[in-house]
């Protein structure tokens, strides 16, 4: 068994770093999985070459605002940091393995980007369902407080 952040994924686990940017999040989770999947929108993400250094972090350029290209129960654990859209969390709900995690961290709301935000509630609402929260921060942004920022780790029910 592998440990990271206290998750316990068996040997072997394929996790997804979606929106992975330059790879920060990848290359640590590349340290503790047999298989990582760096997702990101832009070209300009993967042009530094910086994955090969990592024989076992694939990377994939895809657009989350559209049906993602995975099957389900792909992965031991998907890791979203940074980034939002409202069909996003729904979209990876079927490809997260039961007893696979979902780690979530939204933009932290500062300036104009809380308008990116989900409403409040609106993420353990989605998740609630098939998953058990284990932890979960929110956070009222904007001038009216009707967005929030979010951090959760939640796992799939069996």
């Amino acid at each position: 068994m592998r440990e990271i952040s206290g998750l316990n994924l068996p040997e072997g686990s394929l996790v997804l770093d979606l929106g992975c940017g330059y790879g920060r999040n990848s290359v640590l989770l590349s340290r503790y999985f047999a298989n990582v999947i760096a997702a990101d929108f832009s070209f300009k993400s993967f042009s530094d070459l910086w994955y090969l250094s990592c024989k076992n972090i694939h990377p994939v350029i895809l657009d989350c605002r559209q049906l993602l290209p995975f099957l389900n129960n792909a992965f031991s654990a998907v890791i979203v940091i940074h980034l939002y859209h409202e069909d996003l969390i729904a979209n990876l709900i079927d490809a997260i393995q039961p007893d696979g995690f979902f780690i979530y961290e939204s933009v932290a709301g500062n300036g104009e980007n809380w308008r990116e935000l989900s409403l409040p509630g609106e993420v353990k609402r989605l998740l609630e369902k098939q998953f058990t929260i284990k932890y979960y921060l929110e956070r009222p942004v904007g001038p009216d407080k009707k967005n929030a920022t979010v951090k959760v780790v939640a796992q799939k029910k069996p």
